[in-house]
């Protein structure tokens, strides 16, 4: 009887080291997470609808997206067109745009511009910066702006828009219409 005990004993060991084997390396099959390194895409266009209407659309030399897509850096966007209505209502061009799709915060520097024709009336802004945020509901551009409308230039040294509130915050505001000073 003690030899049929001892292999009974033996298996029940060997269940018991295959089944402590079976958990540790339970798991260490699966597949790994991606990589952290940033998706890059280079020259191309983007375009987002709405329903069935064009919401805006986007044409960049480059664009990097972090690893869990919620940090876009976009370098040279040439034409950038908001739609309102399906129709064009905001043209804009700028050297370097970050944005976090989370916060829905973005950072434009270098060279920006911006453009908007309505009843054939063209009003422009240049400057060198500016940074929205979600969360305050502010747009500020503390570089020099040069605003065009029509043959009018107006010069201001930095702007906070408050959209929240509805106000303004300007700089110094020099400008002149045709040859004459305002």
């Amino acid at each position: 009887m003690a030899p049929q005990r001892t292999l009974v004993l033996i298996a029940l060991a060997c269940v018991l080291v295959y089944c402590i084997w079976g958990i540790h390396v339970a798991g260490s099959d699966a597949t790994p997470p991606p990589g952290q390194e940033p998706m890059t895409i280079s020259g191309g266009h983007a375009a987002g609808h709405r329903y069935t209407t064009p919401s805006w659309t986007l044409a960049y030399d480059y664009i990097e997206a972090s690893s869990d897509s919620t940090i876009i850096n976009a370098r040279g966007i040439h034409d950038a067109v908001i739609f309102r209505s399906g129709k064009p209502y905001l043209h804009l061009q700028a050297d370097h745009i970050e944005a976090n799709l989370i916060t829905k915060d973005f950072a434009a520097t270098g060279h920006l511009r911006a453009a908007q024709t309505i009843n054939d009336v063209t009003r422009s802004f240049a400057t060198g910066s500016a940074t929205w945020s979600e969360a305050t509901q502010q747009l500020q551009m503390p570089n020099l702006i040069r605003t065009r409308i029509h043959n009018s230039t107006v010069l201001v040294h930095g702007l906070v828009f408050d959209v929240r509130h509805d106000v303004i915050h300007l700089g110094a505001v020099d400008g002149r219409s045709g040859e004459q000073s305002l």
